[in-house]
C-alpha cells in the first residue's frame, strides 16, 4: 500500500469533485475507458470526490460533457507539480541545489574520530599513528583502507594488539586493545599460526591479528593452516605475530551404538475406554440446608 501511494505521488495526481444527476454513468465510463480512479468519497447524493492521474484529466472532462456533470479541480499533488511550482523561483531552486551538493559532499567524508579502549597509550599517540596513514578528520571515505591502516600500525607498534574500526554516519569509532608487557612476550617476533584440529566447513572467521588463510564457506581438514602469524605489507618488511582470531567451524562427530536384534516397543493402539463414576458428596452439596 505504501509503495502504491509513493508511486502515485511520483507520477502526480489530481483531486477532483464531480456533481450531477448521472454520477454513476460518469464512473462507469471512466472504468470502460480505463481511467484509473481511487479514494472515492461520496459527500451527498449527486456529489463525489475522487483522485485521478494528471494525464487523464482532459479525458475526464470529455466524459463529464457526455454525462452532463460538473468537474471541479480541488487540488493537484505529486512530485511533478511540486517541481513545476518551484521552477519559477530560480533563486530557491539554485539554493536548494547548492544545499543538496553540500550535504552530498559532507556525507562523503569522516568528520569525527572517536578512540576508546586505550589505557596506557595516550590519545595523541594514536591520533599521530592514524595521521601517518592519512586518516584524519575530513578525509574521504573512499580513500581509507582499514585493513591497510591496521597492518601498517601493527608493524610500527608492538604495544597494540588489535584495532577495530566501526562506522556510524560521519563518525569512525576506533577500538584499541593494548598488548600487556610486550617486552616480556616469549613469542615476540616469532610466527604462531592457528591450525585446524577438526574437519569441517568455515562458518565465520574474524581475524584480530595475523593473516587469514581461509574464507567463509571453505572446506578444511585436520592440520590445515587457518590463520598465519605473519603480516605482510607492500611498504615494509613482514612482521611475525601470534595469530589471534575467532573462528566458527561446522563439523561432525561419529559414534557407535549397540542395538539389539529384537526389542519390545510400546505403541499406542488408538483404542479408547471410557469410565463413569457418581460422586454422592458433590450431589448432596447441591441441596440447601434449612
Amino acid at each position: 500500500m505504501f509503495l502504491l501511494k509513493s508511486f502515485n505521488y511520483l507520477k502526480g495526481y489530481i483531486v477532483v469533485r464531480a456533481e450531477g444527476f448521472f454520477i454513476e454513468r460518469l464512473m462507469n465510463l471512466c472504468q470502460i475507458r480505463n481511467l484509473k480512479t481511487w479514494d472515492t468519497k461520496i459527500w451527498c447524493s449527486g456529489i463525489i470526490e475522487f483522485k485521478i492521474n494528471s494525464w487523464d484529466y482532459e479525458r475526464l472532462l470529455e466524459i463529464a460533457k457526455i454525462t452532463r456533470c460538473n468537474i471541479e479541480k480541488i487540488n493537484q499533488r505529486g512530485a511533478v507539480s511540486v517541481a513545476k511550482r518551484y521552477s519559477k523561483r530560480k533563486v530557491f531552486a539554485v539554493m536548494l541545489s547548492v544545499i543538496c551538493v553540500i550535504i552530498s559532499l559532507i556525507n562523503k567524508r569522516f568528520w569525527n574520530i572517536e578512540i576508546q579502549g586505550n589505557q596506557d597509550i595516550s590519545l595523541s599517540e594514536i591520533y599521530k599513528e592514524l595521521e601517518k596513514e592519512n586518516f584524519k578528520k575530513g578525509v574521504l571515505k573512499d580513500e581509507i583502507d582499514f585493513a591497510n591502516v591496521k597492518s601498517n600500525i601493527y608493524q610500527r607498534r608492538d604495544d597494540i594488539l588489535w584495532l577495530g574500526f566501526s562506522v556510524k554516519g560521519n563518525t569512525v569509532i576506533v577500538d584499541v586493545v593494548e598488548r600487556k608487557n610486550p617486552e616480556e612476550d616469549p613469542y615476540k617476533n616469532k610466527p604462531c599460526n592457528i591450525i585446524s584440529e577438526k574437519d569441517g566447513i568455515i562458518e565465520s572467521i574474524y581475524v584480530k591479528e595475523g593473516s587469514a588463510n581461509v574464507e567463509k564457506g571453505d572446506a578444511i581438514y585436520k592440520g590445515d593452516l587457518l590463520v598465519k602469524g605473519t603480516i605482510s605489507s607492500e611498504y615494509s618488511e613482514d612482521r611475525y605475530v601470534s595469530a589471534n582470531a575467532e573462528i566458527m567451524i561446522k563439523t561432525w562427530y561419529e559414534g557407535k551404538v549397540a542395538i539389539p536384534y529384537e526389542k519390545s516397543l510400546l505403541i499406542k493402539s488408538g483404542n479408547r475406554h471410557n469410565t463413569y463414576k457418581l460422586s454422592v458428596r458433590k450431589l448432596c452439596d447441591k441441596f440447601v440446608k434449612y
